[in-house]
């Protein structure tokens, strides 16, 4: 397992400077809606933390 301690940033910096390539669904009312924006959610936190570390 590698040590990743020196890579400690403020991603206060970083959070308005990336924007979303597509939208999160609309569709509130229904849970399926609300899965695929919680899906959507993730995945772009996930891009997010993985261009911080590159």
């Amino acid at each position: 397992m590698s040590n990743n301690t020196e890579k400690i940033v403020d991603i206060r910096k970083y959070r308005q400077k990336a924007e979303p390539k597509e939208k999160p669904p609309n569709d509130k009312t229904s849970a399926e809606g609300a899965v695929r924006e919680m899906a959507h959610h993730m995945l772009m936190a996930l891009q997010y933390a993985r261009q911080l570390l590159h």
